[in-house]
């Protein structure tokens, strides 16, 4: 079953302080994808802008439903009038069904920048909505936002003809925002999101202030390659340009702020190795503050781990708002079994695959599995076995109505095509896959959130598939060395994009279509819940769910829960995830599959250690591929200078690992004794003689081991 739809009103945790984000359920359904608008319209002035007001009222939480609603649409007899701010979101997400239920009224009424519907379509070139604004509701064309902006002006601005033609023909008019006036650094800014590099010379040679010349936001050209992720143009507008790295907005954000907060990795890296300022409101400044030193220094006390139980991300609206869109187009705009030239062209050639023939015993309920064994047992059949054992731990084949033989010759080819990488093969991918069951099964969630047999199989299959084919790279990687697969894929996610379509361009031979036997929506669920589980994995996004999470977490997690003043009075807490009035069932999974890729963080020792050294392996091959292709050398991947393992791990774990399972052991059980382990393994990395032994084995030749005890 889809998710229901929640009209409800969002929830507050009664903080009046505007910097802490309460919990909204809507923008949580964003984050897993379920959205009734089949489009994504970003309502800003240009791509990267943050005109979002600096505080929550009622209208932030009206845009909100409206806007990041569930995929399944209101019934109309339960749906109210729409007036004030609901009017505004009904006209930025295209709904005209809201629009007609409106009061002309406040069809004229504007927001904190004084931006009215109008103004809000006429960007987003909705021709049917302006009509409909103009025509039906009788709203002013005319109406001036803030800084004098009229709705022609933002359609001239977008290039919106067709808008901008009717606008003209109502006799709309255009307002101060003429070339040369707030606005004059607009141009700019929109050569450097397009990439249109001539033109990017040509304007800065006739702007007063050259690249540097800012918007209305004081938003330079920098600030939006940046946030677009453009490396090329960022490199034209420092080096060629000469654009200032510290220039900051109206918000005090710098470059670099907008690149890190976009999950744009290689532009970062680019603008730190540049000596690019963070702004004094960088996100997570504080937290990054207090932990760098930990990736420089192996303290021998270990009470500096203890800093980072408690961490709560703390997150501005606006940059909540920002995430949640970015993350529904993200997914929106991807469609992961659809044919065309440039990703056929990236897909690799699938060989066939042997069938297991026997039978083997694996025990997938205990968080002591090991797979690594298992694959050495099978003679590299790890995945067939853990594949074929977890569709018979759930009954599936019988539940899905799904072919015997079909199955066995799935499982078969994924492994053979999963890739010879020492840590992302599939290996991993068995390991990943069991670690996916039981998350779920040990917190009820199996059983309440995918008792559906096909959201059931859809989670499962999402674990097997989730780094097929992996080419052994890094999404910074494909990127700089501008591969078929970043052709194919664009700039973000491009390996979590490549897996789903190779996974499901690999179920286009009817031998191998496991989704086969679903009828047309339960393979449409099926495909939906593996392609936002796997875009999940991206870690460009994971501090987006760290922050989605953390909100949930300080309404609905157990920490506050029991802090609150009246908790005696309450009843017993239960997790947010198994109520599906709270989190959507994809975001559940997208979690479970994000725990289980960074799950050897917190497996036995002698099983994270071999994680550890195969990861370091295949960022080490990476980078002498890199050096034979004449890039340069990812970070970590250096064979000669990134031998210090266990300063990459406290790294690793204390930006990465533990604020995200802390968050989720807050919101599942507050005793998880795997997010005990994950300490201790923290603090073996910060250990100096543990340190030490690794150097020492670092810098041996040939492939790194497990040093021995």
């Amino acid at each position: 079953m889809a998710a229901r739809a929640h009209g409800s009103k969002p929830k507050s945790n009664g903080n009046k302080n505007a910097s802490v984000v309460s919990y909204d359920k809507a923008s949580f359904e964003s984050l897993d994808g379920s959205c009734a608008s089949s489009e994504s319209h970003i309502i800003s002035p240009h791509p990267g802008s943050r005109e979002l007001p600096p505080s929550r009222d009622e209208r932030v939480d009206g845009w909100l439903r409206t806007t990041l609603r569930t995929e399944e649409p209101v019934q109309p007899a339960a749906r109210a009038s729409v007036t004030g701010g609901d009017l505004i979101a009904a006209a930025a997400a295209g709904d005209l069904e809201a629009l007609r239920r409106a009061s002309p009224s406040g069809v004229d009424e504007g927001n904190f920048d004084g931006r009215t519907c109008l103004h809000l379509a006429a960007s987003n070139g909705r021709l049917d909505v302006v009509a409909c604004l103009v025509d039906e509701l009788g709203a002013a064309t005319n109406v001036v936002d803030r800084w004098g902006g009229t709705p022609l002006d933002d359609a001239v601005r977008h290039s919106h003809a067709e808008v901008k033609e009717f606008l003209e023909g109502r006799g709309a008019v255009r307002g101060v925002s003429q070339p040369g006036e707030w606005d004059e650094g607009a141009d700019l800014c929109d050569a450097a999101v397009k990439g249109d590099t001539s033109r990017l010379r040509r304007l800065a040679q006739q702007k007063q202030k050259g690249s540097n010349q800012a918007d209305y936001d004081g938003r330079c050209a920098l600030h939006l390659a940046a946030c677009a992720g453009r490396l090329d143009v960022v490199k034209l507008l420092v080096e060629e340009l000469g654009a200032a790295l510290d220039v900051s907005d109206r918000w005090k954000g710098t470059p670099l702020d907008d690149a890190e907060r976009e999950g744009q990795e290689h532009v970062a890296a680019y603008l730190l190795a540049r000596g690019a300022p963070r702004g004094f409101r960088a996100r997570g400044s504080s937290l990054a503050r207090r932990s760098r030193g930990s990736l420089t220094d192996l303290p021998e006390e270990l009470d500096d781990v203890e800093e980072l139980d408690d961490v709560d991300v703390q997150v501005r609206v606006t940059e909540a708002w920002l995430a949640a869109l970015r993350e529904r187009k993200y997914v929106e705009k991807f469609d992961a079994d659809a044919e065309d030239d440039a990703s056929d062209a990236a897909m690799p050639l699938f060989k066939p695959g042997s069938v297991i023939a026997e039978s083997v015993e694996f025990d997938v309920d205990s968080w002591e599995y090991d797979v690594i064994k298992l694959h050495e047992q099978t003679n590299g059949h790890s995945l067939a076995v853990v594949g074929a054992r977890l569709l018979q731990r759930h009954s599936l084949i019988e539940r899905c109505s799904l072919d015997t033989k079909v199955v066995q010759n799935f499982f078969a080819a994924v492994e053979a095509n999963y890739g010879g990488n020492p840590y992302h093969n599939s290996q991993h991918a068995a390991d990943v896959s069991v670690g996916v069951h039981l998350f779920l099964t040990e917190h009820g969630l199996m059983e309440t959130r995918f008792s559906d047999p096909v959201a059931c199989l859809a989670v499962i299959l999402a674990g097997v598939v989730h780094d097929f084919a992996h080419p052994g790279t890094t999404n910074p990687h494909e990127v700089k060395a501008a591969t078929k697969r970043h052709k194919a894929f664009g700039d973000s996610g491009v390996l979590e994009k490549f897996h789903v379509r190779a996974a499901f361009a690999l179920m286009r031979d009817a031998r191998l279509n496991i989704l086969a036997p679903l009828d047309h929506a339960g393979y449409a669920r099926a495909r939906r819940t593996m392609v936002k589980a796997i875009l999940a994995t991206d870690l460009g996004r994971h501090m987006a769910y760290v922050e989605r999470l953390n909100e949930m977490a300080l309404v609905e997690g157990s920490r506050s829960h029991s802090n609150r003043v009246n908790s005696s009075k309450e009843q017993t807490w239960t997790s947010p995830l198994l109520d599906p009035e709270k989190c959507g069932r994809d975001l559940v999974a997208a979690v479970a599959l994000k725990f289980a890729d960074l799950g050897h963080a917190c497996k036995r020792r002698n099983l994270h250690e071999e994680w550890t050294a195969r990861i370091t392996n295949e960022f080490w091959t990476l980078g002498e591929r890199e050096r034979h292709l004449g890039v340069a050398v990812s970070p970590l991947c250096d064979r000669e200078k990134d031998i210090d393992v266990a300063k990459s791990q406290v790294g690793f774990f204390s930006f990465i690992c533990l604020p995200f399972f802390a968050v989720v052991a807050d919101l599942v059980d507050p005793d998880w004794q795997l997010l005990a382990r994950l300490r201790q393994n923290l603090r073996y990395w910060q250990n100096k003689k543990n340190a030490e032994r690794w150097l020492a084995t670092a810098q041996l030749q040939g492939p790194l081991q497990r040093p021995v005890s």
